[in-house]
């Protein structure tokens, strides 16, 4: 349950006092997104793991249109 909540509190708004340190700074948020992405674990997307994501994007650009 410890880990669920500090997943979420990435999520919480920054404001003047959020520092880089904090789960919810810019930093922290961005390194989530792409821990999320970089399956293999390697710190770097490779070319199958960003064309995952492109098709993600591109699949949900499609469903909003249609």
């Amino acid at each position: 349950m410890t880990l669920f909540f500090k997943v979420l509190s990435h999520f919480r708004p920054t404001n003047s006092k959020t520092k880089e340190s904090d789960l919810n700074s810019k930093q922290a948020k961005t390194k989530l997104i792409f821990d999320i992405f970089d399956k293999d674990k390697s710190n770097r997307l490779t070319r199958n793991e960003l064309l995952e994501i492109l098709r993600m994007m591109v699949h949900e650009i499609s469903y909003f249109l249609s």
